[in-house]
C-alpha cells in the first residue's frame, strides 16, 4: 500500500511540474529566445573518489569514464524546481541522442535525501523522464565526496516536524576522464545545449 501510495504521489506531483515546464517554456519562448551557454573550465578538475548507489548498482569513479556524464542534484520530493529540471534534462537526452557522438553520454540524477526514498524507488522516479537516466544517492559522508569537487551545496535540516532540503541548481558536465569539464544552470534551450556541448565533445576527440 505505501509503495503505491509512494507511485501515485509520484505521478501526480511529476505531471503538475512537467505541464507546468511546458507551459512555462512555451510562454518564454513567445516573447524571447534564451540563448544558452555552458561555463566551461580552462582545465579540468579531478574528482575526489567517491562511493554511491544506484539501482543498478555501485556507481563511483569508474562510472564515469568512457563516456560524458551530465549531473543534477536534487531530491525525488521537491515539488516543482527538480522535476522541472529533470523535465529539461529529458529534452537535453532526447536532442541529443539523434546525433552521432563519439563517446555515449549519461544522465544521473543525484538525490541529496537519502533517508526518504530508497534507491529502488529513485530509480523509478528518474527513469519515469527518461528510461536511461540513472539516480543514485548515499550518505551526507558519501554525497560530500562528490559535492565538494563539483562545487555543489546541500543541506537537509530536521526540526521537529519540519523537513528541509537546500541544494545547489546546477547541470555539471563530467568529460569521459572521468574530470569536471563544466556546468549550466536550469531555464536552458536543449537544442542550444545540445550544440554547444557537441562541438565541445568534437573539439575533445582529436586533442
Amino acid at each position: 500500500m505505501r509503495k503505491w501510495a509512494f507511485f501515485l504521489c509520484c505521478f501526480f506531483g511529476i505531471t503538475v511540474s512537467i505541464i507546468i515546464a511546458s507551459n512555462f517554456s512555451l510562454n518564454k519562448h513567445r516573447h524571447y529566445v534564451k540563448k544558452s551557454t555552458i561555463e566551461w573550465l580552462d582545465n579540468p578538475r579531478p574528482i575526489n573518489t567517491f562511493t554511491l548507489m544506484s539501482d543498478l548498482g555501485t556507481f563511483n569513479n569508474h562510472s564515469l569514464h568512457k563516456h560524458w556524464t551530465i549531473v543534477l542534484f536534487g531530491y525525488s520530493k521537491c515539488a516543482d524546481i527538480c522535476p522541472t529540471s529533470l523535465f529539461q534534462m529529458s529534452l537535453l537526452a532526447q536532442q541529443l541522442s539523434e546525433q552521432e557522438v563519439a563517446h555515449p553520454i549519461n544522465f544521473v540524477f543525484v538525490s541529496v535525501d537519502h533517508e526518504r526514498v530508497s534507491i529502488k524507488n529513485l530509480g523509478y522516479f528518474v527513469k519515469y523522464f527518461n528510461p536511461n537516466f540513472v539516480g543514485v544517492s548515499g550518505s551526507k559522508r558519501q554525497l560530500t565526496a562528490l559535492t565538494d569537487s563539483l562545487g555543489i551545496q546541500f543541506n537537509v535540516s530536521k526540526t521537529g516536524q519540519n523537513y528541509t532540503v537546500a541544494h545547489s541548481i546546477l547541470l555539471s558536465i563530467i568529460g569521459p576522464k572521468g574530470e569536471l569539464r563544466g556546468r549550466f544552470s536550469p531555464g536552458f534551450s536543449a537544442a542550444n545545449i545540445a550544440d554547444e556541448l557537441l562541438q565541445k565533445m568534437a573539439i575533445s576527440a582529436v586533442l
